[in-house]
């Protein structure tokens, strides 16, 4: 049936019709091709109409071969030419009133209904499908989420409403396209969809916004199932099944990303991981969940930890395999003042907590010989920010530090935070105390690596017991040449 505006290989639903006049004679068979996609308005070729019930009326000429058709739209004349056989077609009944003609066409009604597929168009788009380990691999997680084979998470900025594009299939074929009521019933509002669609036979895909929005907090939600329900107007109602294990993260904000640093990316194993500490925290002030966050580590350490494997650099935590992530997995051993404050940032980051989150150092400089100046620096804009300070004494070279515990003038005590000698463990040295200095809503603080919080750079130098100056023995240790200045809380 050649058609030079449609594809040939759909074929329209055909049916014979059989008139009778009011003689009881009957006229010629009459063959009705049918084409019901699109806007469902039928026009005919011999300008027949239809009514507000779908009956279709207009007069008959009896006529040898009176061959016309119902569609959508125009079609050329050479559609007509066809050789339809009557085994192929399905009588409808007429019914015949003086001069006019009525067809009634038989009332076809959905009866399939399945679920193709569910697109989340109001994730994040950022999730990667990697969960080895704490490094950045991975392709992100592809839409649709849902297929029948498969259910990927997504991420899900916290009150909002949730977005999705449904795609079905219903038939038969040659049912009309009509208006439909479209339900989906989730484990509350905020899963919980509704609306109403244009249904066509065949497939189709429809956008529906959830009735709730989601809870105002950071979540993991698992295994969440939906059913779905169709009623075509006029129609029974169809089941669409379930669609299930739809898992959704539910963070403050988008998850940032782009920064060019060691714990970039936004993979699944990191998600879950900073969804799980950040719920924790039980609060969404962000400055009360950097606080909670830099707890979860009290102490920083300067020596390494045969307990951590050497590929991950303990306890600076430069490395290309996940950077500070891996601290997750080695919590009892701690890291560098710098190394907490990055873990930290990577939390916040990863469930995009709001606020200006930089890794600031504060150290103090020798001012004379009994007196300091403390001074502060964007560590990753100037990575040699710290006190870097070196005099020559008596041929030996001194050099500043800053101590975390008491010292005495002349003693010497081995390397930093190692065995000494009775129990305990030796003093550190440092060249700064690394601070996540946050800002957010005009109010800004200092979170030290392991050494509390705050308020400004003169507060921080506190965390040190004194400014020294030390020489270098022969054994690795240090010996302490002079105090320059003790810190006021000690």
């Amino acid at each position: 049936m050649p058609n030079p505006d449609k594809d040939t290989t759909t074929k329209p639903s055909v049916y014979p019709v059989q008139f009778t006049y009011t003689d009881g004679k009957p006229c010629d068979s009459v063959y009705v091709y049918l084409d019901i996609p699109g806007d469902n308005q039928f026009k005919l070729e011999n300008k027949w109409k239809t009514d507000t019930k779908g009956n279709i009326k207009g007069k008959l000429v009896p006529k040898t071969d009176y061959n016309f058709y119902l569609s959508s739209t125009e079609r050329s004349k050479s559609w007509l030419e066809s050789n339809i056989k009557e085994e192929d077609c399905t009588k409808i009944k007429t019914e015949v009133s003086g001069k006019k003609i009525v067809v009634k066409l038989p009332k076809v009604v959905y009866k399939e209904l399945k679920v193709l597929s569910l697109a989340f168009t109001s994730d994040h788009g950022k999730l990667k499908d990697y969960a080895d380990d704490w490094q950045n691999k991975g392709d992100r997680f592809p839409q649709p989420e849902w297929k029948a084979e498969h259910s990927h998470p997504i991420s899900h900025t916290m009150d909002k409403n949730v977005e999705i594009e449904i795609e079905l299939e219903a038939g038969p074929e040659n049912a009309p396209n009509k208006k439909a009521r479209l339900v989906g019933k989730g484990p509350g509002d905020h899963l919980s969809f509704e609306g109403d669609i244009d249904l066509v036979p065949g497939k189709s895909k429809h956008k529906l916004t959830a009735k709730g929005k989601l809870a105002k907090k950071i979540d993991d939600l698992k295994d969440l199932a939906i059913e779905w329900k169709l009623t075509p107007t006029g129609d029974d109602e169809l089941d669409g099944k379930k669609t299930e294990g739809h898992r959704v993260f539910v963070t403050v904000d988008d998850p940032a990303d782009g920064h060019g640093t060691r714990e970039d990316g936004i993979t699944l194993k990191r998600m879950e991981q900073a969804v799980k500490w950040v719920k924790e925290a039980n609060t969404l002030d962000p400055h009360a969940i950097v606080n909670k966050l830099m707890k979860k580590y009290k102490y920083y350490v300067l020596y390494p930890s045969e307990k951590v494997p050497k590929k991950f650099n303990h306890p600076s935590y430069f490395n290309d395999i996940g950077g500070a992530w891996p601290m997750v997995d080695y919590r009892d051993e701690y890291g560098e003042c710098q190394a907490i404050v990055r873990i930290v940032r990577a939390h916040l980051w990863q469930v995009g907590v709001p606020g200006d989150a930089n890794i600031y150092v504060v150290w103090s400089e020798p001012k004379g010989d009994d007196d300091a100046e403390t001074k502060e620096g964007d560590w990753e804009k100037n990575s040699n920010a710290g006190l870097n300070v070196r005099k020559w004494v008596d041929s030996k070279t001194w050099a500043a530090c800053l101590v975390d515990g008491e010292v005495e003038e002349g003693k010497v005590y081995p390397p930093s935070h190692s065995p000494m000698p009775g129990g305990g463990s030796s003093p550190g040295l440092n060249r700064y105390e690394a601070c996540l200095r946050f800002a957010h809503n005009g109010v800004t603080k200092y979170y030290g690596g392991g050494a509390g919080v705050f308020n400004d750079k003169d507060e921080v130098i506190l965390a040190f017991w004194a400014l020294i100056w030390v020489s270098w023995e022969s054994t690795g240790g240090y010996k302490v040449e002079k105090i320059v200045k003790k810190y006021a809380q000690h």
